[in-house]
């Protein structure tokens, strides 16, 4: 029986797999959240609200975001994380077929989404003792390729374009067709915007989350900035309810805070990450990451057992990377006590 149209009646064949669950007495610095639990003041206020039951005023929400970015509210559209934003792109932009670029390896579900919608995946593929320069991009971007995503920074390497650099792949896009969407999800740590491109470019998209910076994963809050021409359509095809309402009340919670609790928090993981980084490098380690909220370690063919004796230690950090990142690990950072915790147990690990 014949229950799906033509271009999907492939997905019962695509595997999805879930991150398994890790005991909350562990080290978590796999997944490239906040480790450590935010301040007692801040989880009140979360607790305050909301009062009842009914459907969230998401254009207040709305509202509130346009006044802290400063942005008017026709540039914004808020979803599920930059995840929903990836996944809507791809709907839009690309018919089976079409090139989707991405720098490879990074996040997962850009592999996914391009079989599950049959778009051609054009991997950018990232080398840990090679710069990636602009050409790298540039080059991949043919009049086959309708979207590029590029994560700045990135991860697990941390890739990293100045906005000049960004305004020349913009123009090769723009040249081509191709929508570019910057995905900013670490912006906060250290890397500059690339905000000024969206009163240029028509074809820029900027996505942007409350899981990194704000400390404020189990949200799932995120939102894109573009002109008019790239957000009405995503708010289009949004959900009419895409944010339950105690993620919008804590997204809110955490932009009233940002002075207060968020942004030194911030501060703590930027003071850890250097000194892991410092650390490491310090003791001739391979060590690795400066915008970001993480370290990539080089161990070589170490790599993979001192992960698994790290798990043992109860301390979990990302490994098992494809090569040309086999040989090693990605620790997300937070404060220095928890970073030197950490850097004690991975001495016990070697």
């Amino acid at each position: 029986m014949t229950l799906f149209r033509e271009c999907f009646r492939h997905l019962g064949q695509v595997e999805r797999r879930r991150i398994p669950p890790t005991p909350r007495e562990h080290m978590r610095l796999h997944r490239l959240e906040r480790p450590e639990p935010w301040p007692s003041e801040l989880v009140e206020a979360m607790r305050a609200g909301p009062p009842d039951n009914w459907y969230p005023d998401y254009a207040a929400f709305t509202r509130r975001l346009s006044d802290f970015l400063l942005l008017p509210q026709e540039n914004l559209v808020v979803g599920a994380g930059i995840e929903d934003f990836i996944r809507s792109l791809i709907l839009l932009c690309c018919d089976p077929g079409d090139g989707f670029a991405f720098t490879w390896p990074t996040c997962a579900m850009f592999d996914v989404y391009s079989e599950v919608f049959k778009a051609r995946p054009v991997r950018i593929v990232t080398e840990p003792k090679r710069l990636l320069s602009v050409h790298d991009v540039t080059d991949k971007i043919d009049s086959g390729v309708r979207l590029l995503i590029l994560p700045n920074p990135g991860q697990p390497v941390e890739t990293y374009f100045c906005l000049a650099e960004l305004r020349h792949i913009a123009e090769r896009c723009a040249n081509v067709g191709a929508v570019f969407a910057i995905d900013e999800a670490y912006l906060g740590f250290g890397a500059e915007t690339a905000l000024p491109l969206v009163d240029d470019f028509e074809n820029v998209v900027i996505l942007r989350t409350f899981s990194k910076a704000f400390g404020g994963a189990a949200l799932r809050v995120g939102y894109a900035i573009g002109q008019p021409s790239v957000i009405r359509p995503l708010n289009a095809i949004r959900e009419s309810g895409e944010i339950a309402g105690p993620s919008l009340h804590g997204a809110t919670v955490l932009m009233d805070m940002w002075q207060s609790y968020v942004l030194p928090g911030i501060e703590d993981v930027c003071r850890g990450r250097d000194w892991l980084r410092d650390t490491l490098l310090a003791a001739e380690f391979d060590a690795r990451g400066w915008y970001a909220n993480h370290v990539l370690i080089g161990l070589g063919n170490r790599a993979s057992t001192v992960a698994t004796r790290l798990q043992e230690r109860g301390v979990h950090v990302k490994a098992n990377f494809p090569a040309p990142l086999d040989g090693h690990l990605l620790v997300t950072c937070g404060s220095v006590l928890l970073m030197q915790r950490f850097y004690q147990a991975f001495q016990g690990a070697l």
